[in-house]
């Protein structure tokens, strides 16, 4: 997934400088993958980090980065691709920006239950302060933004040894209200998270009558480490042929940046379903099962619901 969405950036801006940042303890038991990420990235960064499982210092270093690095920079989630040139955000006055979690107009659904709970053990009350997703966040690079990266931090170390959850949300929201910072809410088109078609309805559509969430975004984030085992999207067939190929298809990797949806679809009539995804408020079963490449079943579906 880092591969593609390293691609990605490349493809999309290409005067970007890459860096990877990885703790000591997966650097030094990465594979031959690892040969391959380094002719792909500007820059390897390498962090030591408290023992702990790996996800316990992924989000050690990813709470920290504003502390350790200079200037402006893009954070960016493994499972993100990346389709239309960044630099305007960096036009907006701002400490930090970032999107709405789940894509959502409403506080009460932008936040699970299990990141609530998490708040409350940290003594933290939700407000109407929007819930941000931390899978794509801008950093201006100012004093505050890096003063703002410690207390992201502290607050996650806080909760981490409350719940002993590694989620790093609920210490982002906890800070942004502790601290006070010029944090930018951005369009969801920065950080569209597709799949929340799967669970959401949407009302936002274009004057072609598509759902603005997945059409023509900026950066699509699919949570693709999730629960969600089907493979609905392009960016998912693209890591299974990475998993087994071991290299980029560039010819793909710039088909995928010219489409305007991310849903899966080879033929024509895939492309009539999707149309049909695109214009609905929520992706049904019988439409999931279509764009998961199940189209028996999608058809078998169609034909109980008929008759």
């Amino acid at each position: 997934m880092n591969r593609l969405s390293i691609a990605s950036v490349r493809a999309s801006n290409s005067g970007a400088k890459i860096t990877l940042i990885t703790d000591h303890l997966s650097f030094s038991i990465l594979d031959k993958s690892l040969e391959l990420l380094l002719n792909e990235v500007d820059e390897v960064m390498v962090q030591h980090t408290p023992d702990g499982t790996y996800a316990f210092r992924s989000r050690y270093l990813k709470t920290s980065l504003g502390t350790f690095i200079d200037g402006p920079f893009i954070f960016l989630d493994s499972d993100t691709f990346v389709r239309k040139n960044l630099d305007s955000v960096f036009d907006n006055e701002f400490d930090i920006a970032g999107c709405k979690n789940l894509n959502r107009d409403n506080v009460e659904d932008q936040i699970n239950v299990r990141d609530l709970t998490i708040l409350k053990g940290i003594g933290c009350d939700l407000s109407d302060r929007d819930y941000i997703n931390s899978g794509v966040l801008f950093f201006a690079g100012t004093e505050k933004s890096k003063q703002f990266s410690e207390v992201w931090h502290q607050e996650w170390l806080k909760s981490y040894s409350i719940s002993n959850e590694v989620f790093d949300q609920p210490a982002l929201y906890s800070a942004i209200s502790k601290f006070e910072i010029n944090f930018k809410i951005l369009a969801d088109d920065f950080n569209s998270q597709v799949k929340t078609r799967f669970w959401f309805e949407t009302f936002d559509f274009n004057s072609k009558g598509y759902s603005k969430l997945e059409w023509d975004s900026t950066i699509w984030h699919f949570y693709a480490s999730i629960d969600e085992r089907e493979i609905t999207t392009e960016f998912e067939i693209e890591v299974n042929k990475l998993l087994v190929n071991k290299s980029l298809d560039q010819i793909n990797i710039q088909r995928i940046l010219k489409r305007n949806h991310p849903w899966r679809s080879s033929n024509f009539l895939d492309e009539l379903v999707v149309d049909r995804v695109l214009k609905s408020s929520k992706i049904n079963g019988i439409l999931k099962l279509w764009i998961s490449g199940n189209r028996m079943g999608a058809m078998k579906g169609w034909l109980l619901s008929k008759f």
